[in-house]
């Protein structure tokens, strides 16, 4: 079963949420003048968990509201659980039921 729980307020915010782990990198590419490239990678990769949940009215305000108070979020999907804060977040239109499709990206929290 997949959930989308906001710790800080210890609220359920959805139980239908998938997601997938990206990696992004910082890179300075140059070239000397017999033409060989150099890459230099600053720092460690940035991962963010990338995905969509199906959320109620209450659901919307409190992925807004969590949002707004950069509130540390756990995404429980099939392929592990992760922690993070919501750095995007976009809503579809409305769809029946009074529903509505979040698209988000978390900011995965480093684990100590």
């Amino acid at each position: 079963m997949s959930l989308l729980y906001d710790e800080t307020t210890a609220t359920v915010i959805s139980y239908h949420v998938s997601g997938e782990i990206s990696q992004s990198v910082t890179q300075i590419k140059s070239q000397s003048l017999d033409g060989t490239v150099y890459l230099q990678t600053l720092g460690d990769p940035e991962t963010d968990i990338s995905g969509t949940a199906y959320v109620n009215r209450a659901g919307k305000a409190s992925l807004e509201a969590a949002r707004a108070g950069c509130n540390l979020l756990r995404a429980e999907l099939k392929h592990g659980t992760y922690r993070g804060r919501l750095t995007e977040l976009k809503f579809s239109d409305r769809m029946a039921g009074d529903r509505f499709t979040a698209d988000f990206t978390l900011a995965k929290e480093v684990s100590v």
